[in-house]
C-alpha cells in the first residue's frame, strides 16, 4: 500500500502504517495517531501556524485518507531532477539558505517530464538532461498570499553530458549551482530539506546513483 509524506517546515503528517514511519530528524521525533475524524483539527493547526507534532494517520484506504487531507488546500504541481553527469556527480542549487535539487512549476502546454526538464535546465545553465526514470513524489505545504498550498513534485533521475560553466538563475533567488562528488554528497543533503533527504535515502536504496 502506498504512503504519503507531507511535510509542513520541519514536522510530517505521515499517511500509512506506524511501522512504515520513514527514520528521519524532525523538529519532534515521536509521532501521534491521527484519525480521519481529527483532519479538520489538524487543518486548523497548520492554517493558523501551530502545528503541535508529527502525526501518523492510518486508515484502511490511505488515498482516500490522503485525498480528504489534501481537499483542504490548493494543490499546485513542480516538476524537477537530481543530475548526475558521466563522473556521477550530481547536480545542487543554493537557494534561500538551503541546499535543493532544480526545480519549478510547469507551464501550460508542456508534459511533467518536460517541465522537469526545463526546469533544471533554466535553474543550473545545463544545455541538455537525459531522464533516466521517474521517481518518488515528494510533498509540502507552505503559505502563499492568503491561500495554503500543497505543493507535489515530481521527480526524475537524469543523466547529462554538460561539461561547461553552471549559471545559476540569480532572478529565481538561486545563489549557487555546483556539481558534487557522490561521496561529500550528504555533506549538502545534511543542509536541505526533510523532504529531499527522505527523497535520497530511497534513490540511494534502489542503488540509482552508482
Amino acid at each position: 500500500m502506498q504512503n504519503y509524506k507531507v511535510f509542513i517546515n520541519n514536522r510530517l503528517i505521515f499517511f500509512g502504517q506506524m511501522q512504515e514511519l520513514p527514520n528521519i530528524e524532525l523538529a519532534d521525533a515521536d509521532f501521534q495517531s491521527l484519525s480521519l475524524l481529527e483532519l479538520p483539527k489538524i487543518i486548523d493547526q497548520i492554517k493558523t501556524g501551530h502545528l503541535e507534532k508529527n502525526y501518523c494517520l492510518n486508515h484502511e484506504n490511505t488515498e482516500e485518507a490522503f485525498k480528504e487531507f489534501t481537499s483542504y488546500f490548493e494543490v499546485w504541481s513542480a516538476a524537477g531532477g537530481i543530475v548526475k553527469n558521466a563522473k556521477s556527480e550530481i547536480l545542487m542549487i543554493h537557494r534561500f539558505g538551503r541546499w535543493d535539487f532544480p526545480k519549478g512549476h510547469l507551464e501550460e502546454d508542456e508534459t511533467i517530464s518536460q517541465g522537469a526538464v526545463r526546469e533544471v535546465m533554466e535553474e543550473t545553465g545545463i544545455d541538455s538532461a537525459d531522464i533516466i526514470c521517474q521517481l518518488p513524489c515528494t510533498y509540502h505545504i507552505y503559505s502563499f498570499k492568503k491561500d495554503w498550498i500543497v505543493k507535489k513534485t515530481y521527480w526524475y533521475l537524469m543523466q547529462s553530458n554538460f561539461q561547461g560553466k553552471l549559471v545559476p538563475q540569480m532572478e529565481e533567488d538561486i545563489l549557487a549551482a555546483v556539481w558534487i562528488p557522490n561521496y561529500a554528497l550528504h555533506e549538502y543533503i545534511c543542509k536541505s530539506y526533510p523532504a529531499i533527504q527522505l527523497l535520497i535515502a530511497d534513490v540511494e536504496k534502489d542503488g540509482l546513483l552508482e
